[in-house]
């Protein structure tokens, strides 16, 4: 399926809208594809000398499997490239523009210092944010730095936002909100359609405020995408990014080598060797990866912690205590957050301890603190009070993904990876 534009009719991959319909209205949606019209369409291609009928160039190749047709539901988008290297990357870049040379609220220097400067913690620090051009009409980070981009965003440069009702931090914002739909683990259908309201009022009012520099095509994909996660439920985790992650072995291997004669026998022959290796071992990798621990003594500790375990049958035969430890592929650490409760009200458990219950029962203690949502950053903030310690499994938790906090004025912040399902 035709993925780019060109003139004068060029559709969407989703549906059959034109160029022009979409410049005149950028919530209009043409009539879906279909099996029977991409195969029409396809017909009309293999009859005709022109360069594409409503969008298709050429048949695709995933028509050949059995029982599978790429109108039918379709061909899940790709958050990488379709949300954080293009619309984040294009719209983050335009409204850092407008609030920089028009509204002159900071610099370009001061941005990039702070973006350098700034004392990452957790996974954001593996994938830091590049600093913006003052120049460019897109960020020239990578999928994930652009994301982290705008979800610190906030943090970042918070502090130097004089009118926080203004419409471009707004609209900033109200893409922040968007991504942390999109981005969820798992979703309401709810939150679903909330997604699709906050896409429709984005696209009007990224048009009103930008009348000259025109949408662009990836701007009509995200229309689509309440629906999609309708078809396909949670979009992160269709996402290419995984294949990018495997990709990165070769290319490591090609740059150690430093030889390029028949390079692809050579990778193959090094990826064979590796996994061969792997299999040699252990299947796969533990679920629970434990670094140091030590038997858990109740008595040793405070009144309130032997109150919060109290009815948990924790004891120095069965259960083991740590700081630091791998669960299913995430780490979690003393210090992080994790949502402890969201439902009427957010709250975050501060993470002390890790207790590990005959081998496979992983709790968490934590120390529980009410958050509060702040409109001026679309962030929540924990305050100092606490509600004192809990202890629950971390399978019960709302979300499974740790947090960290940081300084932004007088509040401890804690940006979201995503957004959470009430429990």
């Amino acid at each position: 399926m035709c993925t780019n534009w060109v003139k004068p009719t060029q559709l969407i991959r989703y549906c059959e809208v034109t160029r022009s319909e979409f410049y005149a209205d950028p919530n209009a949606c043409g009539p879906p594809r279909t099996p029977e019209t991409y195969d029409a369409a396809v017909a009309d291609l293999q009859s005709e000398t022109i360069q594409d009928v409503r969008g298709i160039k050429v048949n695709s190749i995933f028509n050949t499997l059995q029982s599978f047709h790429v109108s039918q539901p379709g061909l899940p988008p790709c958050l990488g490239h379709d949300l954080f290297e293009g619309v984040v990357s294009y719209d983050l870049a335009l409204y850092l523009k407008n609030i920089i040379k028009n509204k002159k609220w900071f610099t370009y220097s001061l941005l990039n210092r702070r973006i350098k400067q700034f004392k990452y913690k957790g996974s954001e620090a593996l994938t830091k944010p590049c600093t913006v051009k003052p120049d460019g009409s897109k960020l020239s980070g990578q999928a994930v730095q652009n994301w982290n981009l705008l979800r610190l965003l906030p943090v970042l440069i918070g502090d130097k936002v004089q009118n926080h009702e203004d419409e471009v931090w707004q609209l900033a914002l109200q893409l922040k909100d968007i991504v942390d739909l999109i981005c969820a683990q798992s979703i309401s259908l709810s939150q679903i359609a909330f997604a699709d309201i906050l896409i429709q009022e984005y696209l009007e009012m990224r048009e009103m405020l930008f009348p000259g520099i025109k949408l662009k095509p990836k701007h009509h994909y995200l229309r689509h995408y309440s629906a999609l996660l309708l078809k396909f439920g949670p979009l992160m985790r269709l996402w290419t990014l995984r294949f990018e992650c495997k990709h990165s072995y070769f290319k490591r291997c090609a740059r150690h080598l430093k030889s390029f004669k028949n390079i692809c026998q050579t990778l193959s022959t090094r990826h064979q060797m590796y996994q061969a290796y792997l299999l040699a071992g252990q299947e796969c990798r533990e679920l629970l990866q434990v670094k140091e621990s030590c038997a858990f003594y109740p008595n040793l500790y405070s009144d309130t912690i032997q109150h919060a375990v109290r009815e948990l049958a924790f004891s120095e035969s069965n259960t083991t205590v740590t700081t630091d430890i791998q669960y299913k592929g995430t780490a979690y650490k003393k210090g992080q957050f994790l949502v402890y409760r969201n439902d009427e009200c957010m709250e975050f458990g501060e993470l002390l301890l890790i207790l590990i219950q005959n081998d496979t029962s992983v709790y968490v203690l934590m120390d529980i603190h009410k958050g509060i949502f702040l409109s001026e950053y679309h962030l929540y903030s924990v305050t100092k009070d606490s509600l004192g310690l809990q202890c629950i499994n971390i399978n019960d938790l709302p979300d499974f993904y740790p947090l960290v906090s940081y300084i932004l004025q007088e509040y401890r912040v804690i940006p979201l990876k995503h957004s959470i399902v009430a429990k």
